[in-house]
């Protein structure tokens, strides 16, 4: 009865450390290729690690991917610290931004070129890619704000804005205005979305 008891004991708490214990799940991605990398540990024991190709991986390797040694970059995870614990999961990712909303935002082409940048930033520094992509997801978030606030306002119709990305993202702003004052407007209407931005701006009042 002992041995029994003591095998149903140890069933129970097998049972419930699979279900109830401490786990952990972490989904990443390779900056260069694509790849994704699904890591998870129960009890703190490691129980799988796959690689696997993606929509994403497809679509960086139309233009070719180079030879390189993946550097993994978190994308989301799952866990629980302690038993019973509560569930807390995180997200990011910098691809699916470039893949998902680049693409719908701005075009194949142009989401092809952030791509590329983002890769050369990547390579040579981890912390300035990590800025990288999170000024391009702000300045893709704020766009259309700006761009409707400029279409509004008819002293604004001569001026163009757009995301640029060579070594770090910013927004170029360029065409006409009337005076000085209205160029002081649009530096402040871009300004409130904390991306950097360069001016390429004709004020007529101080033309000859």
């Amino acid at each position: 009865m002992l041995v029994l008891g003591l095998t149903t004991l140890l069933a129970l708490m097998v049972v419930a450390g699979w279900f109830w214990g401490p786990s952990y799940r972490q989904y990443s991605e390779c900056g260069i290729c694509g790849r994704s990398r699904d890591e998870y540990w129960r009890l703190g024991v490691p129980l799988k690690l796959r690689e696997r190709e993606t929509a994403i991986s497809a679509w960086i390797g139309t233009t070719g991917v180079p030879e390189h040694s993946h550097i993994w970059k978190h994308v989301s995870s799952m866990g629980r610290r302690q038993w019973f614990g509560t569930v807390v999961a995180a997200d990011g990712g910098a691809l699916g931004c470039i893949y998902y909303a680049g693409r719908k935002e701005l075009g194949e082409q142009r989401a092809r070129q952030f791509f590329e940048e983002y890769r050369k930033v990547l390579v040579n520094d981890h912390k300035a890619a990590w800025k990288f992509i999170t000024d391009y997801r702000l300045a893709l978030y704020c766009l259309p704000a700006i761009t409707n606030k400029l279409h509004s306002n008819p002293a604004f119709r001569d001026v163009h804005i757009e995301i640029q990305a060579e070594g770090r993202v910013r927004y170029s702003v360029s065409g006409t205005v009337a005076t000085e004052e209205q160029k002081a407007e649009l530096q402040n209407l871009v300004a409130r979305s904390w991306v950097d931005a360069a001016y390429d701006l004709r004020v007529l009042s101080g033309l000859p």
